[in-house]
């Protein structure tokens, strides 16, 4: 498939689009999709994923509960284990399934336990893969992902700032930490405050 088409079925995924459960800040429709290959794309540009087989890792989960808490409502709880397996439905994500698993890798899982048990990881379509390492394409399917959420300006630009969050989020968190051992206290409240506020 060519860019084009997948910038097209990443703006008809296939969501929840419930109004009693989903209001205007996403569009009305379930996030957790979009929310999901973003993450992947941020753990791309991080080169925790180097290779066309996506595992239902920790660092995956912290990335997707980071976009989640950054956008979301205060309280609003849900599970990487919606998304991972029901991306087959869209046509470009093929779960693998543990040795022994091979009957029940069609299931829905409520919990990344399960998740985890049955499932070994996921492989995406080759191109999709090889756009999604380039920076230019990659930029073009992190908007077409945000746009779909919402395209309305405020909340668009909340979902910009959640995805600098993403890009960086590690990053930044591994240089504070730093900071704490380096410097005392006063000095480092005094630099993450100016931080916070950019």
């Amino acid at each position: 498939m060519s860019l084009d088409q997948y910038i097209k079925s990443f703006s008809l995924l296939r969501t929840d689009k419930n109004r009693k459960r989903w209001s205007a800040l996403t569009t009305y429709q379930a996030p957790h999709k979009p929310f999901m290959l973003l993450s992947i794309m941020d753990l791309i540009v991080q080169g925790s994923i180097t290779k066309n087989f996506i595992e239902p890792s920790f660092e995956l989960l912290d990335t997707f509960n980071t976009y989640w808490n950054s956008i979301m409502p205060l309280g609003s709880k849900t599970s990487m284990a919606y998304p991972f397996p029901r991306l087959k439905t869209d046509g470009f994500w093929h779960l693998v399934p543990n040795p022994g698993y091979e009957n029940q890798i069609d299931i829905d899982f409520s919990s990344m336990t399960k998740l985890r048990e049955v499932c070994a990881g996921a492989r995406m379509d080759d191109e999709l893969f090889q756009l999604m390492c380039n920076p230019e394409t990659r930029e073009q399917l992190g908007a077409v992902l945000i746009k779909t959420l919402n395209d309305r300006k405020h909340n668009r630009d909340n979902f910009l700032k959640a995805l600098r969050i993403g890009f960086y989020f590690k990053r930044v968190v591994r240089f504070i930490n730093w900071l704490k051992i380096k410097y005392d206290n006063v000095f480092f409240s005094i630099l993450f405050t100016r931080w916070e506020s950019r």
